[in-house]
């Protein structure tokens, strides 16, 4: 009797076994099981469904910049303050090429290019300072590990007062001490809104990838340990994904595996919260 009770539990271990290992081979290996307290209807955002698509995406490093003028791109004007003159601007104005900036005698000063007028003093003789846009300059320090990320004619934008200006890196410095690097950045500004000793937002293109996968950063979990998941329609039911990710322009970001082309996945509550 013991002998046949014995290989009853054998056969029973046996099949478990067997069922086990089929569960395994044929379970996908991207799916992470969760309960359905872990995962109920009422957290998935069925309203946000998105069709997972193609799309270019490229990578910017944000930093502080300086902005400097080329000397070039500043003029002057220089009256004597013990003859009879006239002056038809003030600090702040813009002036157009061909308008008169004053009048000395029989002098008259006019500007070939469109001009911003920066400064006037008044001291031994009178200096009107006038500064065009041609050349101006965002100086930026970065740290050494990213250098080798950056080429001259690199890409990049700075942002002042919501307008972007587009740019390209115009020299790369010696270092300035052992961990710093400088970078000038040249860039065009129709409305001559920046100033010498600005600071602005500098946006310099690290990595660019197009035709790659990628999806909206709010429909990516991400938890404390690195590990990424995505919240996938399968049928109308709903799994959770691992992923991996590569770069982001900071509203989308490539998915590298995990989800496919044509997926649809959605935003969750409850992650969305944490």
């Amino acid at each position: 009797m013991k002998r046949i009770i014995v290989t009853v539990l054998l056969l029973v271990l046996c099949v478990f076994s067997l069922y086990l290992n089929f569960e395994l081979n044929n379970s996908d290996p991207y799916e992470i099981q969760i309960s359905d307290k872990d995962l109920e209807e009422d957290d998935v955002n069925l309203d946000s469904a998105y069709k997972v698509s193609r799309t270019d995406i490229s990578e910017y490093r944000e930093e502080i910049g300086t902005v400097t003028f080329a000397q070039d791109d500043y003029h002057y004007v220089r009256l004597e303050k013990n003859s009879e003159y006239k002056i038809c601007v003030k600090q702040g104005d813009i002036v157009k090429a061909g308008m008169l900036i004053a009048k000395q005698g029989n002098n008259e000063y006019r500007v070939k290019d469109k001009v911003r007028v920066i400064n006037i003093t008044y001291e031994d003789e009178i200096v009107i300072t006038l500064l065009s846009y041609q050349n101006i300059i965002c100086n930026v320090q970065l740290p050494q590990e990213l250098i080798n990320n950056f080429t001259y004619q690199s890409e990049c934008y700075i942002v002042y007062n919501e307008i972007r200006l587009e740019g390209k890196i115009v020299h790369i410095s010696d270092t300035i001490h052992k961990k710093t690097f400088e970078i000038c950045v040249k860039v065009k500004e129709r409305k001559m809104l920046l100033r010498p000793g600005m600071e602005v937002q500098v946006f310099i293109l690290l990595s660019q990838r197009n035709g790659v996968i990628a999806i909206p950063n709010n429909y990516i979990y991400q938890f404390e340990n690195g590990d990424a998941f995505a919240c996938v329609d399968q049928d109308g039911s709903y799994k959770y994904k691992p992923i991996e990710t590569g770069i982001s322009d900071g509203k989308y970001t490539q998915i590298i595996s995990g989800i496919s082309e044509n997926d649809i996945v959605y935003e969750n509550f409850t992650y969305n919260e944490k």
